[in-house]
């Protein structure tokens, strides 16, 4: 073995050049992998695994760097045989094209179905060539390789021709008649002269070729220009120093990232302008393909032009108009012109295998090309073949960042994720003392919540709600914690959701499933016996397994005593008939005195004041093609108020434990008193009916609405408390520092402070309770500490992004060249109206109306019906309110709703 040294030109993080001598052992047993070689210093017994170059073959054809990394492709066609790839040209890969393109490379020389092979050159002694002083890097690669297939004829003794292909002409010339046996020429005369029938290699060469020329042409034309738009990069140096253009880091507004950007000054600033403050770019269009992180060059737009700060997003706004809500004075204003640094961001991509590539023939490929949608981050690329076949692209892959996917943990049906064992250690495992169950509605596949009820050794009961333990999966500040916090929330449609986290959290490892095991932070109450008064309160995080999965309707009917409920309970099916009654009288009592701990707790509630208003939920039944068939009313059942009341309670503990331990800077749910003018309508149509209703507190309120019941009309009562929801104002979200202590209250529900903690997978609100939380009860937790909780003005920041983004209607977002996608937004809350139901009602006042005069002439518009006839009323109620009895549900409840809110008052005057 001969010990040498190699000397390389490396590049430190900070761009600095640093010359490194490493060791460099030569031997002159390495393997050539030929089947013609008979040396036994090449191919000692067990020496060479794997295949071997078949001796079947007309000649050996080693491919230069340039040639592998440009045609790569092109040599992984199964005609071509032979093929030697150097230990040169696969370092040359690997170092210029990135992993992806050397996996490839690896990828083809395992698979056995190619006849190809590597060689390690550089550590032969024989073969290996020190790199001259001054030499450049290509000359010493063509060098080395071309010495090498020198050695590989001679190694074979003359038995086997070896062809080096490349594209340096100087290579050609210098080593095309030195070695008999060698011959060096170009890759296209090579596919010429000894593949003239493979039409599919020709066509690939031509197009990777023309490709190559217009990206140079392109190059040459636009020099010094990231796109053609922007300037070149002579006149931004120049306009730079004159002080026209202004240099400095792009920085994207993450709540608002279609309409603000601000470009944090670099150096100087212009001495006419003099600005101290940044530059505000407003809109996706004025960024000009840049993206955050940039450095960019900024042209000010004229002073009449600046616009300020906006304060909320705009609905149904263009980008070139100027926000209607402002605040503060104009910023200075203006558009990104050049970028100097880009900030690269890097993707994974996918490409088909060989064979489907094959199947599905070569006009069929998917490839890749550099995406032309401005918002889009431009994509580094890794191979040739994507920008060779760009005019011919029938569909582009794009998958997830990958830094994103990577945080997430691995789980699958072969190896399912565990619970590790760190983890056990630091939590209260509850998997064996606790009987742990959900109740969802049916196919809920994101579930949040479960519950425990047991009885205590010294007496007294304790309860327990547990929520998906999200934050152990999402770090503060990861890329998945900053996808969910721009999402905000996850959206519901009729027959699909859109998750605000990862399918494999949301579904799989967060959701509370029964017989699995998962992390959760659980809620301890130790309640007296008999008063069920709360003793004392614990928050842990938690290891749960748990037992059921049940649905409402299945946990109802285990209430009501149906004798078939636990036929419905897939885990209880594969017990013994013994054991199966056993469980399911241990399931039955602990639904039972959930039950009896809820209307305690509601009894409470509302002592103080709790408002019980009307609301519907609908469930959308779908036909076979996906239209709306039907709209199904979900039936109220006592279970229902069950699993809302454990639910507050949760909310209201743990909302008092955050602002506690941070009064300025926890997140907690606000609902204002509604204003009294919006209670005049419900005042009005309920003394047309002779109640009272008393608005001056939440409690006042609510007994009222109780009293307003009348036994021969029962509708009167749904109607009124369908009225006082409307007067009432939006819950919000709000950070404890942005306002007192006395507008923490929440009106509807009589709480002092309430929050939302019970639905992390699908609220990011939750996520950050959670943290609060754990910082709270944890504060040593690494990743969960103090110093991880946000300041009051960014929760406030970020409250009112959440809050914005509950309102989201539903559009399709076109773009240039990528497919439409679906973009979520509302704009109001009312039913969608159908061809039929619009022709309908569209002579019908269908505006907000005096609700109270409506009902309250009602007796004059009966007496007056009366005189007229039975036929004729029944006509004039077609003409007037539009009644129809129509076969869909849906259009029955529009009507009725359109019907409380007619307008009859300029009947009356006439």
């Amino acid at each position: 073995m001969l010990r040498t040294e190699k000397v390389l030109q490396l590049r430190g993080q900070q761009g600095r050049a640093v010359r490194v001598v490493r060791e460099h052992y030569l031997r002159p047993d390495v393997p050539c992998r030929s089947a013609l070689c008979r040396s036994a210093l090449c191919r000692p017994a067990g020496a060479c695994h794997g295949k071997l170059l078949s001796e079947d073959v007309t000649h050996y054809v080693v491919p230069d760097c340039k040639v592998v990394q440009e045609y790569l492709e092109i040599l992984e066609f199964p005609e071509l045989k032979g093929i030697i790839f150097m230990q040169t040209a696969c370092q040359a890969v690997q170092h210029q094209k990135g992993r992806r393109q050397y996996n490839k490379l690896r990828n083809l020389l395992k698979d056995p179905r190619h006849d190809c092979t590597v060689f390690a050159n550089e550590f032969h002694q024989h073969c290996y060539l020190p790199r001259e002083k001054a030499e450049p890097m290509e000359k010493w690669q063509s060098r080395n390789i071309y010495n090498a297939a020198a050695w590989y004829y001679s190694h074979c003794l003359g038995q086997m021709p070896v062809v080096m292909v490349t594209e340096d002409e100087d290579a050609i010339r210098q080593y095309g008649n030195e070695t008999e046996g060698v011959f060096v020429i170009s890759f296209k005369n090579y596919l010429d002269n000894f593949w003239p029938d493979l039409k599919a290699a020709h066509e690939l060469f031509d197009s990777i070729l023309q490709a190559r020329r217009e990206r140079e042409s392109e190059s040459q034309e636009n020099h010094g220009k990231e796109y053609p738009e922007h300037l070149p990069l002579e006149i931004l140096e120049a306009g730079i120093k004159s002080g026209r253009y202004l240099q400095g880091t792009l920085n994207v507004n993450k709540h608002r990232a279609q309409l603000e950007a601000f470009v944090r000054l670099q150096g100087f600033g212009s001495k006419d302008t003099e600005l101290e403050s940044d530059i505000l770019i407003y809109g996706a269009k004025a960024r000009n393909r840049a993206i955050h992180g940039d450095v960019v060059v900024v042209e000010l737009l004229p002073l009449q032009e600046w616009k300020g700060r906006t304060v909320a997003l705009c609905e149904n706004e263009s980008e070139d108009k100027a926000p209607a809500d402002t605040t503060g004075d104009p910023m200075p204003t203006g558009k990104v012109v050049g970028i100097i640094q880009k900030n690269w961001r890097d993707y994974v991509v996918t490409f088909p295998s060989k064979e489907e590539t094959q199947s599905q023939g070569r006009n069929a490929q998917k490839v890749l090309v550099t995406p032309w949608d401005y918002r889009i981050p431009k994509i580094r690329i890794s191979t040739q073949q994507a920008e060779a076949l760009q005019k011919t692209v029938k569909s582009v892959f794009i998958n997830n960042i990958f830094v994103q996917m990577s945080e997430m943990p691995k789980s699958s049906s072969k190896s399912p994720w565990k619970v590790s064992p760190e983890e056990e250690k630091n939590r209260l495992d509850l998997r064996a003392t606790h009987l742990v169950f959900s109740i969802d509605p049916r196919g809920c596949e994101d579930v949040d919540d479960a519950l425990s009820v047991r009885a205590l050794p010294g007496g007294g009961l304790e309860l327990g709600v547990h929520i998906a333990d999200v934050t152990h999966f999402v770090p503060p500040n990861s890329c998945t914690d900053v996808e969910a916090r721009a999402r905000a929330t996850t959206c519901y449609l009729a027959d699909r959701r859109y998750d605000m986290l990862p399918h494999v959290l949301s579904a799989d490892l967060c959701s509370l499933r029964s017989g699995v095991d998962r992390y959760a932070v659980s809620v301890l109450w130790e309640l007296q016996e008999g008063s069920l008064e709360v003793l004392r309160v614990r928050y842990r995080r938690t290891i749960i397994r748990s037992a059921y999965k049940l649905e409402y309707e299945t946990a109802q009917a285990l209430l009501d005593g149906a004798p078939s409920a636990g036929e419905h309970i897939p885990e209880l099916q594969h017990l013994e008939e013994g054991t199966r009654q056993e469980r399911l009288s241990e399931l039955v009592w602990a639904l039972s005195k959930l039950t009896e701990i809820a209307r305690h707790v509601r009894a409470q509630r509302d002592s103080c004041g709790a408002l019980e208003l009307e609301g519907i939920e609908i469930r959308v039944q779908l036909d076979e093609k996906r239209n709306i068939q039907d709209l199904i009313p979900r039936q109220p059942l006592e279970v229902h108020e069950t699993v809302a009341e454990c639910m507050i309670l949760a909310n209201h503990w743990v909302a008092k434990r955050i602002s506690q331990d941070f009064p300025h800077q926890a997140l907690l749910r606000q609902h204002p008193p509604p204003r009294q003018e919006f209670f005049a309508e419900l005042r009005e149509c309920a003394s047309a009916k002779g109640f009272s209703i008393d608005t001056r507190s939440n409690k006042a309120l609510a007994e009222s609405l109780d009293r307003a019941d009348d036994p021969s009309d029962p509708i009167v009562n749904k109607l009124l408390r369908s009225m006082a929801t409307h007067a009432m104002a939006n819950a919000l979200y709000f950070s404890t520092g942005s306002c007192p202590e006395e507008q923490f209250h929440h009106y509807g529900l009589a709480l002092e402070k309430y929050t939302h903690f019970t639905s992390p997978i699908r609220r990011y609100a939750d996520i950050v309770v959670h943290r609060l939380l754990l910082a709270a009860t944890l504060g040593g937790t690494a990743g969960q500490g103090k110093d991880s909780v946000i300041s009051s003005k960014d929760l406030e920041e970020l409250c009112r992004h959440i809050n914005n983004r509950n309102r989201v209607r539903i559009l399709v977002q076109s773009s240039r060249c990528h497919a439409d996608t679906i973009r979520l937004e509302i704009l109001r809350n009312r039913p969608h109206r159908g061809a039929d139901t619009a022709a309908a009602l569209r002579s019908c006042p269908t505006a907000r109306a005096d609700m109270g005069r409506a009902v309250s002439e009602g007796t004059g518009q009966a007496q007056r019906a009366q005189e007229r006839g039975t036929g004729e009323l029944l006509q004039e109620e077609y003409q007037e309110f539009c009644q129809t009895k129509g076969p869909s549900l849906y259009q029955l409840l529009e009507e009725i709703r359109e019907l409380a809110l007619l307008d009859v008052s300029a009947d009356i005057t006439a």
